[in-house]
């Protein structure tokens, strides 16, 4: 927003409010300054009011900050559209009440924004259809101490924003960030702040601090949108089946293996079967690997998550990518892209569901779970040696390396059968 060369006090800025807009700001005018506040209170709609230059930026930044606060959706856009018109005649546009804003908000609109400029605009235009976002924590901010009497005499500041800079570990809301953003750029057009070095100073500096958190709120709000998409789709529909499975955990020697049946659900589900009969804690992403192609949770890899090279492991019901007859098929599953656990899965058929049974179940097995972030198969082995030697030497001396009271060869498959439906029916 740019100014002719007029000083502070000069008027020459004028436009004029609509009922409608008088009727969203008289309840707000309470947070503006109140030489100004009385000003504006007294002017009827459709009279044109002028303003000087500063009390122009002071109105600019009040309506910013009240934009990203409100509550209610409709005052909120109205909002927004009044600050869209009275900044257009700035810009040398013609004053018109009718005008609406320009563009729909959008995460679109977030993902092509280039700079710290259009990606907040992109945010405060976002905010204005979801206050709830305005209220959103946004993170604490470093303010030098020596730069907060510059920053506190900039006009346009919120009362509880100017209060709130004083505190230690404060931490600000999306709002207040939107007004202290638009409260400093204002006063940069200020004859008396024009050539403050130390404002410019302070600017470049918020905006550093500013951008990483932009760009993974950004991020937040992208992966949320997805979430909410894939919640509006219908939830697939299992069969009545029942699976027999082998699980072998590749690359460990003896090998650590498991049988279960499970009832027909998505490869999540298998995910978390898997899980619970192994003797893993689902700490770390994991994916299948079936007929070449891949499937994982995307709330989990979240980036990570390519939709064209990758299926949603949440929404693939296991009898989709199972074969129709009861043949042998086998396919992987990784789970702890770091350690690389290696799963072999073979599909044993389809068995007759026992009434009298509960599901999911594991029927047999061999050797226990290896523990947590031991380094993968390299670094069990390793601790499997280790293992050997101290129980040679004295039972129960350095286990402590091994997960605590860790035994290698202890597995009970009603153990593992109570931990699956423990888990199952936290997720069902």
């Amino acid at each position: 927003m740019s100014f002719p060369e007029e000083s502070a006090s000069q008027p020459g800025i004028s436009f004029h409010w609509t009922a409608e807009e008088r009727q969203y700001l008289l309840p707000l005018l309470r947070h503006l300054d109140s030489g100004l506040a009385r000003r504006l209170a007294e002017i009827p709609p459709h009279q044109e009011m002028t303003l000087t230059k500063r009390e122009f930026l002071d109105f600019c930044a009040f309506l910013s900050a009240e934009v990203v606060l409100q509550s209610d959706p409709t005052t909120s856009q109205a909002l927004l559209a009044l600050l869209d018109r009275v900044q257009g005649v700035v810009d040398g546009e013609t004053p018109d009440p009718s005008r609406t804003l320009r563009g729909t908000p959008s995460r679109d609109g977030l993902r092509e924004a280039e700079g710290i400029d259009e990606l907040f605009l992109e945010l405060v235009k976002m905010v204005s259809e979801d206050p709830e976002l305005g209220r959103q924590k946004f993170g604490d901010l470093v303010i030098p101490e020596n730069d907060l009497p510059v920053v506190e005499q900039i006009p346009g500041l919120l009362p509880a924003l100017r209060a709130k800079l004083r505190k230690k570990n404060r931490i600000f809301t999306l709002g207040e960030v939107v007004n202290l953003i638009v409260a400093i750029q204002s006063a940069r057009e200020l004859p008396e702040f024009a050539k403050s070095e130390r404002l410019d100073a302070m600017s470049e500096f918020l905006d550093f601090q500013i951008q990483p958190l932009l760009m993974d709120l950004m991020s937040e709000l992208e992966r949320e949108a997805r979430r909410e998409a894939r919640a509006r789709l219908p939830k697939p529909r299992p069969t009545k089946q029942l699976y027999q499975f082998k699980i072998t955990l590749l690359d460990t020697d003896p090998v650590v293996w498991r049988r279960i049946l499970v009832k027909d659900g998505t490869l999540d589900d298998l995910h978390r079967h898997i899980q619970r009969a192994m003797g893993w804690d689902e700490l770390h992403p994991h994916e299948f690997v079936i007929r070449k192609k891949h499937y994982a949770n995307p709330d989990i890899l979240e980036e990570q998550f390519d939709e064209d090279k990758c299926e949603d492991s949440t929404r693939t019901l296991m009898s989709a990518v199972l074969p129709a007859t009861n043949r042998k098929f086998s396919f992987q599953y990784e789970y702890d892209f770091g350690d690389c656990w290696l799963h072999e899965i073979e599909f044993e058929g389809r068995r007759p569901i026992d009434p009298d049974v509960k599901y999911p179940k594991c029927i047999d097995g061999e050797r226990a779970c290896p523990p947590e972030d031991c380094g993968g198969p390299r670094g069990y082995q390793a601790l499997l040696d280790d293992y050997e030697e101290v129980t040679a030497d004295l039972a129960g001396v350095g286990l402590e390396e091994l997960g605590g009271d860790f035994d290698p060869f202890l597995f009970s498959p009603p153990a593992a059968t109570k931990a699956m439906q423990k888990r199952h029916r936290r997720s069902s």
